[in-house]
């Protein structure tokens, strides 16, 4: 038997860069798919079709270019075919409207993205102790009152721990971001040098 069976051919260093620039994206173009359609149901369900269409035309797709805006831009169609089918259902936004969104988000998705970066960067500054407070807070998707019956701590004691943590990060990120539009404008990626 050959070696050239291509079902176990590992794929192409494109196929390799689309799968990864699309795993790394999804959470991005359902935010944005989520500005154009609120109820999360909709965004679902329109996410799950434009994927199938992305990873259809992945082959159109060309290396090197803005991944996210090309897959915007297959959700915006996507989100327009949804709505055309359920305009007789309900009330929707006319097209005009959902392409002033659609191009605001476009606009803030880069500043969105410096932002995450900024907070993964504060939480990596705080005390190993609030560190590890916010993470059991937010990553469990608990409430402060469960979380202070667990830690057997008073709940206000906890509540007011967890919103000053919150104000150092929310000082932090904007004190980061701020610092990257100075420095590399507030419209460009930082992603090759970061201060």
């Amino acid at each position: 038997m050959s070696g050239s069976d291509p079902h176990t051919e590992s794929p192409s260093s494109e196929q390799a860069e689309f799968h990864r620039l699309f795993v790394q994206s999804q959470r991005r173009i359902f935010g944005y798919i989520l500005t154009l359609l609120p109820r999360l149901a909709d965004a679902e369900e329109v996410f799950q079709q434009s994927c199938v269409v992305m990873l259809g035309k992945a082959s159109q797709f060309a290396p090197g270019t803005d991944f996210v805006g090309w897959a915007c831009q297959i959700a915006q169609y996507e989100v327009y075919n949804y709505r055309r089918r359920l305009q007789n259902e309900r009330l929707c936004f006319n097209e005009n409207l959902l392409d002033r969104i659609s191009a605001r988000y476009r606009l803030q998705g880069d500043r969105l993205d410096a932002e995450l970066d900024a907070l993964k960067g504060c939480v990596e500054q705080l005390s190993p102790t609030d560190r590890q407070l916010i993470r059991q807070r937010y990553s469990r998707k608990i409430t402060a009152r469960a979380l202070a019956a667990e830690l057997g701590r008073p709940a206000n004691t906890v509540y007011k721990a967890i919103q000053r943590i919150r104000r150092n990060l929310r000082e932090c990120v904007e004190r980061t971001v701020s610092r990257q539009d100075r420095t590399y404008g507030p419209n460009s990626p930082a992603e090759e040098e970061r201060p």
